[in-house]
């Protein structure tokens, strides 16, 4: 699950401890004799530190969900599966589809494992060549 957080119109990955705003629409009043009540009135944005590290703890307890989430302007990005034979490459992007954020990636085929080397281009890997192992089995059975 990523976090994401729009900036300038643009789904992005949030990440740490940021200063979020959050509107609010109750404000406490003062009175001069020292009571105090809330009461509403025209929303007001209001800054808040939050550990992202923390949401995402509330969020799998259960504690956190989407409305909780959107007071601060965040969405959950749902990850998509990757088909068969096809890899991730280069940075996600996060658009937004009938409502729900989306994690995409460009996608490339998997290359085919290699083949297994043959016996000689084992050979070369270790610097010899066959005539090598050959001369090399001949010096032993001479000994």
């Amino acid at each position: 699950m990523t976090l994401v957080h729009q900036v300038d119109g643009a789904w992005t990955p949030i990440h740490g401890v940021q200063t979020l705003e959050r509107m609010v629409a109750t404000c406490s009043v003062t009175y001069h004799d020292g009571r105090q009540t809330e009461m509403p009135c025209e929303p007001y944005p209001v800054e808040e530190v939050l550990d992202l590290g923390k949401v995402e703890q509330l969020l799998a307890e259960g504690s956190w969900g989407a409305e909780e989430l959107a007071r601060f302007g965040l969405r959950r990005a749902r990850g998509v599966d990757v088909p068969e034979g096809k890899q991730r490459v280069g940075q996600p992007r996060y658009v937004e589809r009938k409502g729900e954020v989306v994690e995409e990636w460009a996608l490339e085929e998997v290359a085919p494992p290699a083949a297994d080397p043959t016996p000689a281009e084992k050979l070369a890997a270790w610097g010899l060549s066959v005539d090598d192992l050959k001369q090399l089995l001949h010096a032993g059975a001479d000994a």
